[in-house]
């Protein structure tokens, strides 16, 4: 009877164990799936089934392996027609996350509430995009949003107090508050709509790019630091 019981609680364990080993994260999006499914944790093509891919090996089942994806740290996703992210917040070790040539239409808010270890943000020709949450990164560090359309018209970086870089050109953007990150060095509000940006509190501010937009002066009295403008 004895060996029995033991038995039970050994086999208890094994499904335990592998019920956690499988534990699965939902991606709605086809194009969002197949790249995770055909890459690995280093941004290297694989195979689909390859077992070092971000996947879960099957391709089309709106599903990947939550432990394939929550040790990642960059996330690099160019030529993809990606118009929901959902389950990018189950990348809870992200650092990098770099989007080029999305042309997804329409384009989800994407948002990054859940990826609280993320440095480094670049989204590039992404013209459909219109929104997106940075509210919880306070880690954030160098930001670039180049929408090249005309519909990403706000942003709020006031959580992000430790960014150092902020470029947002090619956008549609007619104001930026960006009186929270004084230890901004490099900022660019290229080719936007804008017709003024307050940088006096910026001073650590050392390159300026207003290219292209409508602002027709600035105050720079302030930044004793400016090299490039």
């Amino acid at each position: 009877m004895k060996r029995r019981i033991t038995m039970y609680v050994m086999l208890f364990g094994f499904f335990f164990v592998n019920s956690l080993n499988a534990q699965t994260t939902s991606i709605l999006d086809n194009d969002f799936e197949t790249f995770l499914e055909t890459h690995d944790a280093n941004g290297n093509v694989v195979l689909l089934g390859d077992p070092n891919s971000m996947g879960d090996g099957i391709d089309g089942n709106d599903l990947v392996l939550t432990s394939n994806i929550s040790g990642v740290t960059s996330l690099d996703i160019q030529g993809y027609n990606i118009a929901n992210f959902e389950g990018l917040q189950f990348f809870t070790s992200l650092t990098q996350f770099t989007l080029i040539n999305n042309q997804a239409n329409p384009i989800s808010n994407i948002d990054f509430s859940g990826n609280i270890m993320l440095t480094n943000l670049s989204i590039i020709n992404t013209p459909n995009l219109s929104q997106i949450n940075i509210l919880q990164n306070i880690n954030l560090v160098e930001l670039i949003i180049a929408s090249r359309g005309n519909l990403f018209e706000s942003i709020d970086v006031s959580a992000n107090i430790n960014l150092t870089s902020l470029q947002v050109p090619d956008n549609a953007l007619s104001n930026l508050n960006i009186t929270a990150n004084t230890k901004l060095t490099f900022l660019s509000v290229a080719i936007n709509p804008m017709t003024n940006i307050e940088t006096s509190n910026l001073i650590e501010l050392e390159n300026l790019d207003t290219y292209e937009s409508q602002i027709i002066s600035l105050d720079l009295s302030q930044n004793t630091t400016l090299q490039v403008f």
